[in-house]
């Protein structure tokens, strides 16, 4: 779209506006609300709204109808500029009070022009609403003269001329819109426009090359996902593009660095807030810019006019290095909060400092220092604000929206998570149901302010001084209201045993248990605890059926029995014996050595900080010696395959010093690539090794490998919590106090060697008899004859949201998330390959008993879970099915793996994995790295390179969102094409998820 063609549609929407608010009454200062996806409209609605002389008020067009209405009232704003929104139309337009005016109806008017206004560089140019502390939103209101200041330096600092490109990436109700439009139009430059819904890296990039864009400004948590995308992915980047800015979040060093290594395009990390006009401070990071060394990337020097102090509480100025708050003045500063003058003077004060008469300054409530080159670094909040996806939220808010409600008359609200996990959990007393003030609050707050999660509770814990007590409310909530208690001996079991599960110190009869949190992996662990310590033997389809106390209770009977599994016993004096696992995994190493690497299982966390080297040898032997299957290696003698224990084994943990450097990054990524896909001798335990990469006496990065032969996903996580738990002893010269588990390994495999599972095989094979076994993926390139378990990892950013919509759409259809992740799956792969009849791998944790919860070991199996899928039927009809498989399957989760290959696919193809090519994890909820005494401790992503199936897609819960990777074959497979499966699969899980009802042959329209 040409400038001339812009200009002509915002005089004919500018010259609607003012025939509208001649009718409304335009005020002194006329507001006119803006809610628009990104597009040519938006931008048009905006200078529109100015050129009739008017104020815009930006709002996010996901926004609920209760809380446009809302704002509309509070900033005074009578009209309201739109389009393609039938539902906020719908709401709005029987109130008399609004006008609604669709842009694209008003831009086809005959070529119209608005009449001249005299604007005074002090009128108000745009509001915009931040979370507020008080309860109620605050109305930034910014002025024009604040607006130009900041166009005119933004102009400068980027660079911006005429020849550039830049991306409209911001949501429209985030300021940092007009950072990307009003510099981009005042230098005559392009503004391109990034299509909704926001896209991947991959596809970001083809939209840069595609239209040649030069300046991208992005949201940090985005950013950091690009980064990783690029070092899963390496490839090089649009050579247009010549400069990136990123804010809203902490930057993260690490993803400088891994930035560097594929680009040399500098990076600006912006710092600024809408009471500043949105940048005030800036980083420029270009390819020779030296690393910070601090935990986050500082934020830089003023811009422009703009000033910044850190002073005290006394508001003295704080010498070099001691952490002040910060306060922004300048010309830039935003006139205050609309109609909110007690608030205004809280925050914007006289600024002392300033030479100029009348100079103003904005109190952030940030903490922060001065570094010793002049960089600002950012510490975090001086008050209880924090940042939710990217937006300043103010829990009060929440709690000031949840008291109106009259079913509660106590409300605290706080965040859980860190970094750009961030959520809400509101603790609330009295009657209200949760899951109704779920729904209000959802109605009547944007996305990033509704509660996660609600917890009811008979009263909020307080401290000494009369204050609430944050730090003893319950670590886990429910998301429902409490029903009646447990009655009777059997439900009091079944309620202790779900509340264990799920951390929920009370759970009534009625509780719906995916309400509380419950995933599959949950249902696993309650059905084993319910077998083990009272003998109910109910099935994984049983318990998703029934979904609460009473119900089990009602399926196990008066007498609390109804068969069982036999019960593992402890056998302290019994041999060691051979897992059919373990035994599958070895003959597999014999078979091919490569194989074998392929089930090493890598860990990294990067340690910085006082490492104290001693202490971490100490803390690995300290776990090798007490899990015994890491020191049992693996001998075939006397005709036979053994498990030997190692009672004394060497666990020298190498020192390899590195400089802190990009060089020193570049070898560090070559030695984990190295240490992680060494051939492990399953002969010489320990089977676990450990290596340390010194960059620095503060800075260390902690590499261990683990083969699967002697533990599985859940005893790395053991493993990783007992070293960090011994470390922390063996620092503060203590010695560990690590569990003792009343069973070992060695009991499981006797049971497992003593399992009668002929009836439970029977049946599974009876399920799969019939399907193909063979699953034909178009590939990249042709298959090798003989698999060479080469492989790589790539991620994917679901949509935010997805988790909690999945988790709706499978409590009202009598499944779980991962259920319907699956049956999403299904029909990608269905659609892609032509075949209706898939067999797909998923693993089981397989441990029979919750004293083996805490055992390290390969307790896992593969079940193989059967998906007919039926594009004549309903998203829904299909899930049904499908989860009902899935059921099936884990009914019977300790039937060998080997036992289904033998008697489905006897006959071994070396070219490909025998029985199902396919394997979907939803692992559930991804655990946080235990912390290593003072040292800060961050979980570092590995790729040893290798691919046990053709393709695997694994799910994880992080703190309320999805994670979504895929490990795949590089012999067959280029990254663009699995990641382009992924993104479509992402594409059809959302769109099935908003119309489950819809027929699957309609998803893909």
């Amino acid at each position: 779209m040409t400038y001339q063609a812009l200009n002509r549609a915002a005089d004919a929407v500018a010259a609607r506006l003012q025939e509208t608010m001649a009718v409304n009454g335009p005020g002194a200062e006329p507001v006119v609300a803006v809610s628009l996806a990104r597009g040519v409209p938006l931008v048009t609605a905006i200078l529109a709204t100015l050129k009739a002389g008017a104020a815009y008020l930006p709002l996010d067009p996901a926004l609920p109808a209760d809380r446009v209405r809302a704002l509309l009232t509070a900033a005074g704003a009578r009209v309201l500029l739109t389009g393609g929104a039938p539902q906020l139309v719908s709401a709005l337009g029987g109130d008399d009070r609004f006008t609604v005016i669709d842009v694209a109806a008003a831009v086809a008017a005959p070529d119209r022009r608005p009449r001249d206004t005299a604007e005074s560089d002090r009128r108000l140019a745009y509001v915009i609403y931040t979370s507020g502390s008080t309860g109620e939103p605050k109305p930034v209101a910014v002025e024009h003269h604040s607006l130009v200041q900041h166009a005119r330096m933004a102009i400068e600092t980027f660079g911006l001329t005429a020849t550039d490109r830049v991306l409209q990436f911001a949501n429209p109700g985030f300021d940092v819109l007009g950072e990307e439009l009003f510099p981009t139009l005042g230098s005559g430059a392009c503004v391109v426009v990034v299509p909704d819904p926001t896209p991947s890296p991959a596809e970001l990039e083809s939209l840069i090359r595609s239209q040649g864009a030069t300046v991208a400004n992005l949201p940090t948590p985005y950013w950091h996902q690009w980064c990783d995308d690029l070092d899963e992915s390496p490839r090089a980047l649009p050579p247009s593009l010549r400069l990136v800015i990123i804010g809203s979040d902490a930057g993260r060093p690490g993803s400088l660095a891994g930035w560097r290594r594929h680009s040399d395009t500098p990076i600006i990390n912006a710092y600024g807030l809408t009471e500043t006009t949105i940048t005030a401070t800036g980083a420029l990071f270009s390819a020779d810019t030296p690393m910070p060394t601090a935990p986050v990337l500082p934020v830089g020097r003023p811009l422009g006019d703009t000033r910044a102090y850190l002073l005290d509480e006394a508001m003295a100025s704080v010498t070099g290095g001691e952490v002040g708050e910060l306060f922004i003045g300048g010309p830039a500063l935003a006139r205050g909060y609309l109609h909110r003058p007690a608030l205004t003077a809280q925050r914007f004060w006289p600024d002392p400092f300033a030479t100029v008469p009348g100079s103003r300054m904005y109190r952030t409530g940030d903490r922060a220092r001065l570094l010793p080159d002049g960089m600002i670094e950012f510490l975090g909040r001086a008050d209880r604000q924090v940042k939710v996806r990217g937006y300043r939220v103010e829990p009060a808010e929440t709690e000031a929206l949840l008291l109106r409600e009259p079913g509660v008359r106590e409300c605290v609200v706080v965040p859980v998570g860190t970094g750009e996990d961030i959520r809400l959990i509101a603790y609330i007393v009295g009657e209200a149901d949760t899951g109704a003030l779920k729904a209000i609050a959802a109605a009547g707050l944007p996305a990033h302010q509704v509660p996660f999660g609600i917890v009811s509770l008979a009263a909020l814990p307080m401290t000494a001084n009369g204050k609430v007590d944050v730090a003893a409310l319950p670590a886990r909530f429910a998301s429902t209201a409490p029903t009646a208690p447990p009655e009777g001996p059997v439900e009091e079991r079944v309620a202790a045993i779900v509340g264990e599960v799920l951390g929920s110190s009370t759970v009534g009869r009625f509780d719906d248990l995916f309400d509380l949190g419950a995933n599959s992996l949950h249902v696993l662990r309650i059905l084993s605890r319910l077998r083990n310590r009272h003998g109910d033997a109910l099935t994984p389809g049983d318990v998703v059926r029934a979904r609460n106390v009473a119900a089990i209770a009602r399926l196990i009977g008066s007498d609390g029995v109804v068969g069982h599994l036999p019960p593992v016993a402890g056998r302290p004096e019994a041999q060691p014996v051979v897992g059919p696992g373990e035994r599958r995994l070895w003959f597999l190493d014999q078979l091919r050595p490569q194989a074998g690497v392929a089930y090493n299982i890598p860990s990294a966390v990067r340690l910085r900080g006082p490492l104290d080297r001693r202490a971490l040898q100490a803390a690995f032997d300290d776990v090798v010696m007490h899990h015994e299957r890491l020191r049992t290696g693996f001998v075939y003698r006397d005709r036979a395959l053994r498990a030997e224990i190692n009672e004394a084994p060497v666990t020298r943990i190498p020192i390899i010093a590195l400089a802190r450097s990009e060089a020193g990054e570049r070898v560090a990524r070559e030695r984990v690539q190295a240490f992680t896909t060494a051939h492990i001798d399953l002969s010489s335990a320990p089977l676990i090794r450990g290596e340390l990469l010194r960059f620095a006496a503060d800075d260390h990065l902690f590499l261990m490998v683990m083969h699967h032969i002697v533990g599985d996903g859940l005893s790395l996580e053991l493993v990783e919590r007992d070293l960090a738990e011994a470390y922390t002893a063996r620092r503060a010269g203590e010695e560990p106090k690590l569990g003792h588990p009343a069973l070992r390994y060695n009991d499981f495999a006797h049971w497992r060697a003593e399992l009668d599972a002929s009836v439970a095989l029977t049946r599974t094979l009876a399920r799969l008899d019939g399907a193909p076994v063979v699953l034909n993926l178009p590939t990249d390139h042709p298959r090798p004859p003989v698999m060479t378990y080469q492989g790589r990892r790539i991620r994917r950013p679901a949509p935010s949201g997805l988790l909690k919509a999945m988790q709706d759409v499978g409590r009202r259809s009598a499944a779980t998330a991962n259920g319907v992740a699956l049956t999403a799956w299904g029909i990608a792969l269905a659609r892609l390959t032509g075949q209706t009849d898939l067999l797909i791998a998923s693993p089981t944790a397989g441990r029979p008993h919750p004293d083996l919860e805490e055992v390290v070991g390969f307790f896992a199996n593969t079940v193989v879970c059967r998906l007919r899928i039926d594009a004549s039927a309903t998203f829904r009809d299909n899930l049904t099915a499908v989860y009902g498989d899935m059921l099936a399957a884990l009914e019977f989760e300790y039937v060998a793996f080997e036992g289904l290959v033998a008697g489905l696919a006897a006959e071994r193809d070396l070219s490909r994995p025998p029985l199902t090519q396919t394997a979907f994890a939803y692992q559930g909820t991804r655990r946080s790295p235990t912390r290593w005494g003072d040292l800060e401790v961050s979980a570092v992503e590995v790729d040893n390179g290798t691919a046990k199936f053709d393709l695997t897609v694994e799910v994880d819960e992080v703190e309320g969102e999805l994670a979504v990777s895929a490990e795949f074959c590089t012999d067959l497979f280029a990254a663009e094409t699995v990641g382009g499966l992924l993104d479509e699969w992402l594409r059809l899980l959302t769109r099935a998820v908003t119309t489950p009802e819809a027929l699957v042959s309609d998803l893909y329209k």
